[in-house]
């Protein structure tokens, strides 16, 4: 899996767009008007750089991912809607996995967030 993770690190372009801090009103009428849930990651040892892949189930080419720099606590990612495989792992400077965990057959709902957390 954390060879599959690194190939995939430098294969994919990144398509993940961060949450913004909009009041509770102006996000639900977001992203019910742009089709996404809200997957939220947060990350045991921030001294480190973080990388999130993303799988959709019965896409498996349709793949996403984003480098978190080191000094970040935790990441936000908007999802369209359908069930996915999660994979967070912590990265040197290489961009290599050091460690990494799936979450798998993750169900994703409009203007809902899931939250996962890693220990490392």
């Amino acid at each position: 899996m954390k060879k599959l993770f690194v190939s995939l690190l430098f294969l994919s372009p990144f398509f993940i767009a961060g949450c913004s801090k909009d009041d509770d009103n102006a996000s639900i009428a977001n992203c019910e008007a742009k089709n996404y849930g809200v997957v939220k990651v947060s990350f045991g040892d921030i001294n480190i750089k973080h990388g999130i892949l993303v799988t959709q189930i019965g896409s498996e080419s349709i793949t996403r991912e984003k480098i978190i720099e080191a000094g970040k606590g935790s990441d936000t990612i908007r999802l369209v809607p359908g069930s996915y495989h999660i994979n967070v792992a912590s990265i040197n400077n290489s961009n290599q996995a050091i460690e990494d965990q799936t979450f798998t057959n993750r169900n994703i709902v409009q203007c809902q967030e899931m939250s996962f957390q890693v220990a490392f």
